[in-house]
């Protein structure tokens, strides 16, 4: 907010900008300023009041994700199935990424349809599960640096579903700590995306930006789509999480990021915006994990441009289900559960994650500020009652004024 109370003026004079990352940029300058408007919130226990200025909700704004982040990892918690999970990323080559920027919406779509085809063509193949299969995917569309770096990261219960015989059938390979091979997913993968792509050029559907103009007739782009079938693309697999509890605690940190957070910048002066990336390269030449943290320098208008690449289309989900974990298969996700759960693991503890309860009361410590009233920037009253709120109020102070407090609690009051 701050890189754009500095710069935005003058980035807008000297670029184009679509509605939609307008729209972006005005929420995260306003997050949290009033201009949304306020909550009055009340303590549970003491009444305490405080006025709070509402939250942008913008799914780009670094300030608003942590409370979906974690409303997301509970509700994932109650689909977990005790078999191993295996995270695997697919990624296009960096041929395609200009092409991104002018047809946003119809390469990712496309990148998610290939990814869960490819997933699906294993899953039902004999040598590999021969059942139906289910997993989860999270779009991401940036490198450390911000370039633009499309690529899914997906999320497999090892193991598939018999929809012939109703049985649930463990993974060969489980064992080996092997799901697909990687080779054979990249050339499945490239050849469903590269005929996607010929496929929405016929109909017409792609747009072409100057640097690819000469792209545009098709003997041009079908010899453009044979280079890309040239080059090996990138599909990674890595080990199987060591525990449920483990999947979620991981896939939770991807799930709801933005391009880049508060917390990876480091200064904004003269123009120059300083900030954190993780150099990749370097995995090998260091000791220790941290040590691959580096700085790195961008123009404020290199920096605004690199970030509002990565606005996504109006209405665009960055998280797909698909499979026997696709919201139209509840009833058949509650089956598996009843198949794969013994008695002895019925009688494990569990662990799901303390629900989010509230912001703690700064009065008494002891209680939680809880949302009365919710007002809009014009100070019309979105939800809530007012005297409902008042009488709350009046008897939890009468209430906490009436037990006995330890002086500690006096001193502070």
């Amino acid at each position: 907010a701050d890189i754009f109370k500095l710069y935005w003026s003058d980035f807008q004079s000297n670029n184009r900008v679509t509605p939609r990352q307008y729209k972006v940029v005005y929420d995260i300058l306003h997050c949290r300023s009033g201009d949304f408007g306020y909550s009055v919130n009340v303590c549970d226990t003491c009444g305490h009041t405080e006025l709070f200025a509402n939250s942008c909700r913008n799914s780009h704004c670094p300030k608003c994700q942590g409370r979906k982040r974690q409303e997301w990892v509970d509700a994932r918690m109650e689909e977990l199935l005790p078999v191993p999970y295996f995270h695997c990323v697919f990624t296009i080559p960096n041929r395609i990424f200009p092409f991104c920027l002018f047809n946003q919406k119809l390469v990712y779509d496309l990148l998610f349809s290939s990814v869960a085809e490819t997933l699906h063509e294993f899953g039902y193949d004999p040598k590999w599960a021969g059942g139906k299969s289910g997993f989860f995917m999270v779009l991401h569309t940036w490198g450390q640096q911000l370039p633009v770096h499309p690529h899914i990261h997906c999320v497999i219960p090892g193991g598939a579903y018999d929809e012939t015989t109703g049985e649930w059938i463990h993974h060969k390979y489980e064992r080996n700590n092997f799901l697909y091979p990687v080779k054979a997913l990249s050339r499945v993968f490239r050849g469903k995306f590269v005929s996607g792509l010929e496929d929405a050029f016929c109909r017409g559907e792609l747009n072409f930006p100057e640097e690819l103009a000469s792209l545009g007739t098709f003997p041009m782009f079908k010899g453009w789509l044979r280079e890309l079938v040239f080059h090996d693309w990138v599909v990674y697999a890595k080990r199987p999480f060591s525990s449920p509890e483990n999947v979620v605690r991981y896939v939770g940190m991807y799930t709801h990021r933005v391009a880049i957070s508060n917390n990876r910048l480091i200064s904004c002066d003269n123009g120059v915006v300083r900030f954190w990336f993780k150099n990749y390269k370097r995995l090998n030449e260091v000791e220790h994990y941290n040590e691959i943290w580096e700085e790195m320098e961008l123009t404020a208008d290199e920096f605004i441009r690199r970030f509002l690449h990565h606005v996504m289309p109006k209405g665009f989900n960055r998280i797909r289900y698909y499979g026997f974990l696709s919201n139209n298969n509840k009833e058949l996700l509650e089956k598996i559960h009843h198949l794969l759960l013994t008695e002895k693991e019925s009688e494990l503890p569990s662990n799901e994650p303390k629900a989010y309860t509230g912001i703690p009361c700064p009065r008494c410590e002891t209680g939680v500020l809880m949302p009365f009233v919710i007002l809009d920037g014009c100070g019309n009253i979105l939800n809530g009652d007012v005297e409902e709120f008042i009488d709350f109020r009046r008897e939890r102070e009468r209430r906490y004024n009436r037990e006995p407090k330890s002086v500690e609690v006096l001193d502070s009051s």
